[in-house]
């Protein structure tokens, strides 16, 4: 995937907060500057180079210099950061990819100051430094190999308790795209996929080797009621778990 070089001489221009009205539309343009947009509410609408682009919020997006931008419908009000800036654009690491996540909390900070330090004369030195501490923050490094097995590890231990992908990406320091991507290289499922498979397997045989009352095999599985446990298994095997149990304990009588 091609993105930002971070070794490469990047070089900062300008950055200001926009808020769009309801029903805006994205400006037509040619940007002579490569431009970076922080979403933190909302979302922007916008062609670039033909192709229909959606950032939500909690996302980030490098519109690239050069290319024509332009609107097929209107923007949903964001509100964003921008930064207008030219990039060294490459394929190897260490590399931002043109679009990924972030955590809008965790950014917010950095963000406010670069946008206060623009736009009261601050010095060019105080906001190169807070642009290059955001691209740090947007910056993930490559996973290590045996990240997919500490995450399915992970899940085993807290299989009763509720974990999401904001739980799994503070943990392990990764966004939320590249831990599912990693458990879908390592198991062929998302983390949610991992673990509702391992809870059913422990229903399983829960109901085939002992006389557990449903509800109760239920909550030994990690599910919140029966009402979700009877989906999950019904999705999963075709039948309820009663009538699973009644036909397996009839192939040992």
């Amino acid at each position: 995937m091609r993105g930002i070089d971070l070794n490469g001489a990047t070089q900062y221009r300008s950055a200001s907060f926009r808020y769009f009205s309801e029903g805006e539309y994205h400006v037509t343009r040619v940007c002579t500057t490569d431009v970076l947009v922080l979403v933190f509410e909302g979302a922007l609408c916008f062609t670039e180079g033909g192709v229909s682009c959606r950032v939500g919020a909690g996302e980030y997006y490098i519109q690239r210099k050069g290319l024509h931008q332009g609107a097929d419908r209107p923007s949903e009000s964001p509100k964003y950061l921008y930064i207008h800036f030219d990039g060294v654009w490459g394929e190897t690491e260490p590399l931002l990819p043109y679009r990924g996540t972030f955590s809008p909390e965790r950014l917010m900070p950095l963000m406010k100051r670069l946008d206060r330090t623009a736009h009261s004369h601050g010095t060019r030195a105080e906001e190169n430094a807070l642009f290059y501490q955001i691209l740090s923050e947007l910056y993930r490094p490559p996973m290590p190999s045996g990240v997919g097995e500490e995450i399915a590890n992970f899940l085993e231990e807290h299989a009763l308790e509720r974990v999401s992908l904001e739980d799994l990406s503070k943990r392990f320091g990764y966004s939320k795209n590249q831990i599912i991507n990693v458990m879908k290289r390592t198991y062929g499922e998302s983390p949610l996929e991992y673990q509702h498979r391992r809870r059913l397997s422990r229903a399983e045989w829960l109901l085939r080797v002992t006389s557990t009352p449903l509800a109760l095999v239920a909550e030994e599985c990690g599910y919140g009621d029966y009402s979700q446990f009877y989906k999950e298994f019904c999705r999963a095997y075709g039948r309820s778990p009663k009538q699973w149990r009644c036909e397996q304990t009839r192939e040992f009588e």
